[in-house]
């Protein structure tokens, strides 16, 4: 059992799968473990006019075996994919949990030196790509994803007092690009790409960095600039 679902899964795991439909496969398992493990996720999919269409929803909860461990978090999927022409992707993502620090002694490592920090995280990202398929010669694609996350900290000054914390992180691509085959060259690939890094914290502020690039290649010499 261990092997299969981790070494917390000794307390017994039951996990349940529901039958496949032949157009709307339905999937859920669930397991439970020592230290008040508690692990789930469902899971849906269909496809509709020939564009395949994902969901899942998964969940995971443990008390930890140290003072200030414990651990609650879930994440959520959906995307959709239409071939090589389009495809959307989106998951969000959020999580508490205690931060126990170091062991106070060696005798006790369960113990912790910090038994009132907190952190919770959220995040968000989102892609996506569209590829229409003007002829056999050209192909152009356009692809643009965000990433976004969040942690919030409570935390222990060295004074006794406490503060909280804030930090951001945000990863903006752009990229569009084409394929063009020709019979001098072979196949010619031209592209735009940009990039953004966002941060901010609580103590730094805020911080931007843009790239920018372009490419031009093709199957007998390599160029960028």
């Amino acid at each position: 059992v261990s092997l299969m679902y981790g070494a917390d899964a000794m307390g017994g795991v039951i996990n349940i799968i529901t039958k496949k439909g032949q157009d709307k496969p339905v999937s859920f398992s669930a397991s439970a473990g020592s230290y008040g493990q508690v692990n789930a996720k469902l899971g849906a999919g269909a496809k509709i006019s020939g564009a395949e269409i994902y969901t899942s929803y998964s969940y995971l909860k443990t008390d930890g075996y140290r003072a200030n461990s414990d651990y609650k978090g879930q994440n959520f999927i959906v995307s959709l994919n239409t071939g090589d022409i389009a495809s959307l992707n989106l998951n969000f993502s959020r999580s508490d949990r205690g931060n126990p620090g170091v062991p106070v002694s060696d005798a006790d490592l369960s113990s912790t030196s910090t038994p009132f920090d907190r952190q919770s995280d959220q995040g968000t990202s989102i892609s996506l790509s569209f590829s229409p398929k003007i002829s056999d010669a050209f192909t152009p694609k356009l692809t643009v994803s965000d990433n976004l996350t969040e942690e919030k900290v409570h935390y222990a000054n060295w004074d006794g007092t406490f503060s909280d914390g804030r930090y951001v992180s945000r990863i903006t691509q752009a990229e569009l690009s084409t394929e063009i085959k020709n019979g001098r060259y072979g196949l010619v690939t031209a592209g735009l790409e940009f990039k953004r890094n966002y941060g901010e914290s609580t103590g730094a502020g805020i911080h931007t960095v843009d790239n920018g690039a372009f490419y031009f290649r093709t199957s007998r010499f390599a160029a960028t600039a």
